[in-house]
Formats: C-alpha cells, sequence, structure tokens
C-alpha cells in the first residue's frame, strides 16, 4: 500500500501586502491617538478637580487655566467644607441608602439571590 504524500501549502505573497501593511499601521496609529486623545478629555475634569482643591480660595476664582497653586491648601480647604456643610453626615446617609438599596428588593424585602438550584425547587413546587 502507497502511503499518500500530503503537500504542505507553501506561503504565497499577496499582491500589494506592503500597501496593507502600511494601512494597517496607519489606522492603528490613528485609532491609538483617538484613544490618547479620548482618554485625555476624560481625565483632564478630574486633575482640574484636584488642583482647585489644592489651590486658596481667591486663586480657585482666577479666570484662566492654572494646574499648579501659588501653595498648596488642600488640607485647609477641606476642614473648611467641612465646617461649613455637614458633608460626614451626608456621607453616613448615601451609605446607609446604598446598603439599604443593595440588601432589599425596593419594597422593604430582604432580596435573596436567585440561584439555578432554588429556581429549580420553586418550579417542582408549583407543579
Amino acid at each position: 500500500m502507497a502511503v499518500a504524500e500530503r503537500a504542505i501549502p507553501t506561503p504565497r505573497r499577496m499582491a500589494g501586502t506592503r500597501q496593507h501593511a502600511g494601512l494597517a499601521l496607519l489606522g492603528r496609529v490613528l485609532m491609538y491617538a483617538v484613544l490618547i486623545l479620548g482618554a485625555f478629555v476624560f481625565v483632564l475634569p478630574l486633575i482640574w478637580m484636584i488642583s482647585t482643591a489644592t489651590k486658596p480660595v481667591e486663586e480657585a476664582n482666577l479666570p484662566g487655566f492654572y494646574l499648579l497653586p501659588s501653595h498648596f491648601q488642600m488640607i485647609e480647604n477641606f476642614q473648611s467644607a467641612f465646617r461649613r456643610i455637614p458633608l460626614a453626615h451626608y456621607f453616613v446617609n448615601s451609605f446607609f441608602v446604598t446598603i439599604t438599596a443593595t440588601v432589599t428588593d425596593g419594597n422593604g424585602n430582604v432580596a435573596r439571590r436567585r440561584t439555578a438550584v432554588s429556581s429549580a425547587s420553586t418550579h417542582s413546587q408549583i407543579n
């Protein structure tokens, strides 16, 4: 018996391979440029907020965009905010509402986790 020999396919060069590689590289560069720009757009407000929290009040109200304060005053700003506004009370209230909404189903009943076993046992009790 003769064993049929299988031909091993050799890779073929496709026409325009360098053009396709160049377009793929250009597409990848454009994609990363858009992603970096998008990340900058989303992170800039956070950086601005932290920068403003570190500035004195007079400097925070100046027009223009200055990231670095003339002197660092973050701790004093937070102490002043907690003295003027009951922020600790608001944090406790938000924590209570979050835990209550997570544990209950909205009607005051304790929410139960549904699993395949509990669903099957409930279905068999109905029939």
